[in-house]
């Protein structure tokens, strides 16, 4: 009897996890068959917050996503930033599920799954924004064709905000272990911004890179697919060296300053 419970006790506290990748695979899976229409449910949004940031209206063509005629602009579901979504999602639940007990992974199953929708729409509409901006200014040089131009912000922007979503999550864990009194764990990790965004670091890849060539996506783009690659292994890289910069350097001297400022 014992070990029948054991084992009924390990498929329940299993079953959480499951859930959550069957969620990550069924987006994936929408995403790869969907069209505009199928997608409005965070094309509509995006669309709006480029538009507000921007000051560019948008209108809705079933056959091409949101567009402004007069900058030649489109939304398209290319642009939705659901494979985004999908990596902050699993990467925020399957990182700190843990520290959950089994009722409450649950829950966090549908807060990571909320939070990776709108830090999508936000930091999505930064990426097009940018996109925009970087297209109206005409900014290539050389072998930086405003196509790779194009790909590269998408990845920092992505990366670099997918790296303080981590952190923002790790915070809120560690805040939930405080109050629970929990002293292991996420509470005595004092780690530097760099290798803390190897957690993010290892998503990113997996979702963009590892999953496309498992299932032989990669094929459909060629050779494109390598330097998209390496674009996303030098992008995250240099990021991931900009936050050990800050963290080493910048955070002490700014905080040092604060220090200072309130001292009477």
């Amino acid at each position: 009897m014992k070990i029948l419970q054991g084992r009924k006790n390990s498929i329940v506290e299993v079953v959480p996890y499951f859930m959550a990748a069957m969620v990550a695979v069924g987006l994936k899976y929408h995403y790869s068959r969907a069209g505009s229409d199928d997608l409005l449910w965070i094309l509509r949004p995006t669309a709006d917050v480029v538009g507000w940031i921007s000051g560019l209206s948008f209108i809705y063509d079933p056959s091409a996503g949101f567009v402004n005629m007069g900058r030649g602009i489109a939304i398209a579901p290319a642009c939705s930033g659901v494979n985004f979504l999908i990596i902050a999602y699993v990467m925020s639940f399957f990182s700190f599920a843990g520290h959950y007990n089994r009722m409450e992974r649950w829950l966090w199953l549908a807060v990571t799954l909320c939070c990776a929708y709108f830090l999508t729409i936000g930091v999505n509409s930064i990426r097009i924004f940018l996109s925009i901006e970087s297209i109206a200014h005409g900014i290539h040089l050389g072998w930086l064709t405003p196509e790779r131009i194009h790909r590269i912000e998408g990845v920092v922007v992505y990366f670099f905000f997918l790296t303080l979503y981590y952190l923002g999550m790790k915070w809120l864990t560690k805040f939930y272990d405080t109050r629970k009194g929990m002293t292991g764990g996420i509470r005595q990790e004092r780690k530097t911004f760099a290798f803390i965004g190897m957690g993010p670091f290892f998503w990113y890849l997996l979702v963009a890179l590892v999953v496309p060539v498992l299932t032989g996506n990669y094929r459909e783009q060629g050779g494109r697919f390598i330097e998209h690659g390496v674009v996303v292994v030098v992008s995250c890289a240099l990021v991931l060296c900009l936050l050990h910069g800050i963290r080493r350097f910048l955070w002490p001297m700014t905080k040092a300053r604060i220090g200072e400022a309130c001292k009477p």
